[in-house]
Order: C-alpha cells, then structure tokens, then sequence
C-alpha cells in the first residue's frame, strides 16, 4: 500500500517535469522523499506544498537562493528569515516589474510621437515603407554606433545585409562614412548594392571568413555566423556584433571582456527617443530608405509570420491595419 504520491503523479498534479522536481532536490529546495520498498520515491503532502511555493516564487524571477529562504519561512517559520526581508525580496522584484511597465510606456510614447513627426511629412503609402523603422532601424544604430563604436572610414561586413536590419545596417554604416561590405544570396546583390554597399558577398558561393579580407565590425545581423567562425576575420581590436544571444556567445563576450583586443558583443536596443530622432533626421537627408518585400493586411498575419520564418523575405514584411 503507498504512502506517499509517486513523483510521475506528483508531476501531472503540479504541471511539472520530473526531472525538474529532481532538481529541486538536487539544489536543496526540497528534501529527499522517502522510498518505497521498490525503491520509488514518494512523496508526503507537505513535500507537495513545497514544491507549490517554489513554483510561485520562481515566477517571481528570485534566485535559488531566494526561493529557498521563502519556502524554508513559509513552510517551517525558520532559518532566521525575517518578515522584513521577505518584503524587501518581494519590494526588489515588484521595483524591477514597474520599470519594465514604465520602460514600455516610454517606448510607446516615443514611437507615438515618432510617427506623429513622420505623418507630418508622408503620404500613407510612405508611412506605409517606414512602419519597420523604429525596430529595425533603431536595432541597427545602437550595435553599429553605441556597441561597434563605430567610426568614419572603418571596415564594415553586415551578414544578411538584405534582410529587415541588414539593410538598416548597411545604410548606417555608409551614413557615418564606413566602407560596407554585404553578405546576402545571389537574388539580393543587386538590392544591396542598391543600397550603398561597396563590396558584396554572394554566400552561396563564397564565404567570407575565407577571403583573407579583415573587417573593424562584422555585424551578423542574422545569427548564422558565430564569434569562433569570424575571429580570423577581425582587425585587431575589431568587435563581432551578433543580434541573436546564445550560450556559446554569452561565454565568449565575457572572455573576451577580459582576454584579447578581438570583442564579441551582443545587446538589446532601448528603442529610446534619441535613437528615433537620429533615424528621422537621417529618413529626411535622404539617406535611409525602407525595403518592403510584402504588405499583409492584419488578417493575413499567420501567412507574414510563416513567410517572415521562411528565411527568404526581403527587408521587412508590412501588417496594414
């Protein structure tokens, strides 16, 4: 006769993974459960409410740590947490919450008096090219100008320069005086070129961490390069941009933070407003077009995101409303 609940009934009830109540155990946030007699673990009610706090406190954001001095409180009344600074755990991490709501207030602010600015000026078939400016464009001047440092006459390579922030990458660059080079497939070279690129690159039939050429920014505005991939191909103290963060990169921007005069970085733009005048300033210089490839209406969305997800699109996909 069982005592306890088996850990795969354990799962279903609280929607978890086994092997992530393991875990729990593992790290010490909850106690080994006692053993049948054919070894299976089992495990008692008050290991269940456990496991119902740690839930709660996780989609707080709280560390291990954390977690561990609210479940120990709330469940034994013990190990010297105070009800001060349970509040103060819960105070730090509702602070982080409302600056996230404020940081998306501003930005709707900002991009609402973006495109008031804008419509003073264009048609709606204008307004209609530059609806992907705010993302993309602004995506592309903080890697280039705030993390890459970019500067006048420096060596650029944008990798998927014919997508949505390739080509913002290869505008901007050549708008702040660097000679770009444009990695895309042998349709798009010409729109590239179209563009402002100086060199481009046909990926199809060459790669260029191969052609001995040595670059001050490689910006991979597509994620299919890696730091590893591009080293080779950097000028001393050259840096290596990437949009899309994955472990291996994390791990290499902190080595590289620290060891050699080679960088790879990655960040998230702000989209603030300052990012947006510049980028106005520059849609009015003439020197900043949008590439539309298509225009859904909003009731086609699924059909922009599967195409969007394709690989192939051209410069931006448009949502009309």
């Amino acid at each position: 006769m069982k005592t306890g609940i088996p850990i795969g009934e354990l799962a279903v009830q609280l929607q978890l993974n086994p092997k992530t109540i393991r875990y729990y155990e593992e790290v010490g946030l909850l106690p080994e459960p006692r053993r049948s007699e054919s070894g299976y673990r089992l495990y008692s009610t008050y290991e269940m409410e456990r496991l119902r706090l740690i839930k709660k406190a996780k989609v707080l954001g709280l560390s291990l740590a954390e977690i561990k001095e609210i479940v120990e409180y709330a469940v034994n009344g013990r190990c010297g947490v105070t009800e001060a600074r349970l509040l103060s755990l819960i105070e730090t991490k509702l602070g982080e919450i409302n600056q996230k709501i404020e940081d998306l207030i501003s930005f709707r602010n900002n991009l609402r008096q973006y495109h008031q600015k804008l419509s003073q000026k264009l048609d709606s078939e204008a307004r209609d090219e530059h609806a992907g400016v705010p993302f993309c464009g602004t995506t592309a001047l903080y890697f280039l100008k705030k993390m890459g440092k970019l500067q006048d006459g420096q060596k650029v390579l944008s990798n998927g320069a014919s997508g949505g922030v390739g080509t913002f990458s290869v505008q901007t660059a050549k708008y702040y005086g660097a000679e770009v080079t444009g990695v895309c497939s042998t349709a798009n070279l010409e729109m590239v070129q179209s563009l402002g690129a100086d060199k481009v690159i046909d990926y199809t039939k060459e790669d260029f961490t191969k052609t001995g050429q040595t670059y001050d920014i490689i910006f991979d505005t597509v994620g299919k390069r890696t730091y590893s991939q591009c080293r080779n191909s950097l000028n001393q103290k050259g840096i290596y941009l990437n949009t899309i963060a994955t472990v291996p990169l994390l791990l290499q921007m902190l080595w590289t933070s620290k060891i050699g005069s080679k960088k790879a970085k990655f960040g998230l733009p702000p989209c603030a407003k300052k990012e947006l005048d510049i980028l106005k300033d520059i849609i009015e210089a003439g020197k900043l077009k949008m590439v539309i490839d298509r225009t859904y209406p909003l009731s086609e969305i699924a059909e922009a995101h599967r195409y969007s997800e394709s690989g192939h699109a051209k410069g931006k996909l448009v949502i009309t409303l």
